[in-house]
């Protein structure tokens, strides 16, 4: 398979973005690129924007956020239509994945999320410590800088900027320049309904985004380990937060109790929806061997229906890269059942099926990022344990059974950051549920209140009313021993308490005679 010849360099010689089609290869439009050297200059604007937003209330900022929500919906036409003609996504896909699920993101964090972010009181011992209140608060960080990927550019950055405004924070954001005018469009809204510099955009490639991590007081990345290692190391070089979500290599396991049509469309589905291009993307398909037969032809009828609605990689380099692993895998032995023809003069690869492919092979072992389903088959469940264990990802998994119980209990035991019965995929989706990873696909948390952790700091605060001199203060004499071991005996109950309280008021009697 070839490159489309008419592939143009993202970053012009004239230091601007050609947003590019990836499928036609029209130039849509000509962006200015932020330098790096102007990245300084715009953390100073959201510097002084966010000193201001976080003088006010978690439901203050919460109102302002609010309005977020239906300025998406109203939004909601024209950025489908950019995604279109931006990343070449299905106009269907884009609703599901980008609109929908982020209405109901801005509604979850203004409602529910909030109330993660009061103060919560801490519950002191009287004993040990009278006359005292105390409470933990979350303060934001400052202003944070993120780093966004062009295969989800709403959802992937909502996620992160919802959260991180109502914390108190404001936000240098640095989109994919392959998803630059999609980016434009979010940050317009924002400044539509919030400080214009809340949410600072800073669009480039891979200099701007150094430049952003050199500035923040905290770094959300989303993208490969490759770059996320990097970001990894200066962060904490810098003493700064960081939350990395990188890459995977999700397996979908199908039991011989699963209900059969049903796993091949949702594995259809979760593995070529926004044509593979997505880090939860099934790209191991493992099957029970007794109905391997059955479940590889329903999958490759659902293949098949599904295929007029598969769009384009995003550019050439990506569609080489996909080309190669299938090519790989062939001469390694696998067979493809349907698909993974390119097209020559575009960027489109018919999503593919392929049975046996060497476990070794790089369709195997290497995130594709493209619509191409391996499948294997399996005979014990051990045998897929091995395989997981071996895999450098560990982003999702999911497993297909009529057993949930048994289910659930196996995929607890393997190396996943999320787990699904019977679906795959969309929890991203879903606002209260942690988004994470372990090994190479990435550090901390996207979606519930996990994600709050790179976005703020706990800080204790104690106001103490009490009058009398603490038993621990100087000076140090047999009446403070007294007294410390009359507070350990009624806090163990190592003694009853009418005989541990009379050395407790004995030693408070004498302390400081």
């Amino acid at each position: 398979m070839t490159a489309p010849g008419h592939e143009l360099e993202t970053i012009a010689a004239d230091g601007r973005i050609n947003v590019v089609s990836p499928l036609d290869g029209r130039v849509l439009e000509r962006i200015p690129m932020t330098p790096p050297e102007d990245v300084p200059a715009l953390f100073e604007r959201a510097r002084q924007a966010q000193r201001q937003w976080q003088k006010r209330s978690v439901a203050a900022r919460a109102r302002a956020l609010k309005p977020l929500a239906r300025g998406i919906a109203d939004a909601a036409d024209e950025l489908v239509e950019l995604l279109r003609e931006e990343i070449g996504r299905h106009p269907a896909e884009s609703w599901f994945a980008e609109i929908v699920p982020n209405i109901d993101l801005i509604h979850w964090w203004v409602r529910q999320g909030r109330k993660h972010l009061e103060p919560q009181r801490v519950k002191l011992n009287p004993i040990n410590f009278p006359g005292k209140k105390a409470w933990i608060e979350l303060v934001p960080r400052g202003v944070l800088g993120l780093i966004t990927p062009w295969n989800y550019p709403v959802s992937i950055p909502l996620r992160a900027l919802i959260p991180a405004l109502l914390a108190g924070n404001a936000v240098v954001w640095k989109p994919s320049e392959y998803a630059a005018l999609v980016s434009k469009r979010l940050d317009a809204l924002f400044s539509e309904f919030l400080d214009p510099d809340l949410v600072v955009l800073a669009q480039g490639a891979g200099p701007t985004g150094a430049a952003v991590v050199e500035h923040c007081d905290g770094i959300g990345f989303t993208g490969s380990y490759a770059v996320g290692q990097q970001i990894a190391v200066r962060a904490a070089e810098r003493l700064i937060p960081s939350s990395l979500e990188l890459g995977g290599k999700d397996f979908a396991v199908v039991c011989p109790d699963a209900n059969l049509p049903r796993a091949a469309a949702g594995i259809a589905w979760a593995g070529l929806t926004n044509a593979g291009q997505n880090c939860a993307s099934i790209e191991v398909v493992c099957v029970h061997e007794s109905v391997a037969a059955e479940f590889t032809s329903l999958l490759r009828d659902e293949v098949q229906k599904m295929a007029p609605f598969v769009g384009p990689m995003i550019n050439a380099r990506q569609k080489q890269k996909v080309a190669a692993q299938l090519d790989d895998a062939i001469r390694s032995g696998g067979l493809v059942l349907i698909g993974g023809e390119g097209d020559a003069d575009g960027l489109r690869i018919d999503p593919a099926v392929i049975e046996h492919p060497d476990w070794n092979s790089a369709l195997m072992c290497e995130e594709t990022f493209g619509p191409v389903l391996p499948v294997v088959t399996w005979r014990d469940l051990a045998e897929v344990s091995e395989q997981l264990a071996r895999s450098a990802y560990g982003l999702t998994l999911s497993v297909w059974s009529a057993d949930v119980d048994s289910a659930v209990a196996w995929a607890r035991q393997q190396p996943a950051g999320v787990l699904t019965v019977n679906n795959h995929s969309f929890t991203a989706g879903i606002a209260e549920m942690p988004w994470t990873g372990v090994r190479q696909s990435g550090l901390g948390v996207t979606n519930s209140v996990y994600a709050l952790e790179w976005m703020t700091r706990p800080r204790g605060v104690l106001i103490d009313r009490n009058k009398q001199r603490e038993p621990w203060w100087h000076p140090y004499n047999d009446a403070a021993v007294t007294m410390a071991r009359g507070i350990s005996d009624l806090n163990t109950g190592r003694r009853p308490f009418w005989r541990a309280l009379p050395d407790l008021l004995k030693g408070f009697l004498t302390r400081w005679k």
